[in-house]
């Protein structure tokens, strides 16, 4: 995982005061697309290398907490799935479990691509998600 995504998970998704306010999700308070997006990201994470290391858990632990929209359960359940390693199987069925609308499964993968500084390998994982979605 590169620093620029280390930063961009501290400064998009937790430092600039999402839940006070801030516009920096773009899709208001919709709890399922912030959901699937974090999923998204710990999905990358651990796609990555094979593992979310120490300092990774720490620091989405410190996001999700921060993000208020997200209930206790919400949280726990993001938590959770840190410790799963998630494997695009698990993302697929995550989505269709869950009955979520292309709208929000779009706003995700597009809010990935857009604000995070993804390297080439994160934006062929969330294209290759996008692509066995669409089937």
């Amino acid at each position: 995982m590169s620093i620029d995504a280390k930063h961009m998970l501290l400064s998009e998704f937790g430092a600039k005061g999402h839940g006070q306010g801030s516009d920096v999700w773009n899709f208001g308070t919709d709890t399922k697309t912030i959901k699937l997006s974090l999923i998204l990201l710990v999905y990358l994470y651990a796609n990555d290398d094979g593992k979310i290391s120490f300092s990774e858990k720490r620091s989405f632990k410190k996001v999700i907490n921060s993000i208020n929209e997200l209930t206790f359960n919400d949280k726990r359940e993001i938590m959770e799935i840190l410790d799963k390693l998630p494997d695009k199987s698990y993302v697929m069925r995550y989505i269709r479990e869950n009955e979520l609308s292309d709208a929000v499964v779009l706003a995700a993968i597009n809010f990935l691509r857009g604000k995070a500084k993804l390297n080439k390998k994160y934006i062929s994982l969330l294209t290759d998600i996008e692509r066995q979605y669409k089937k």
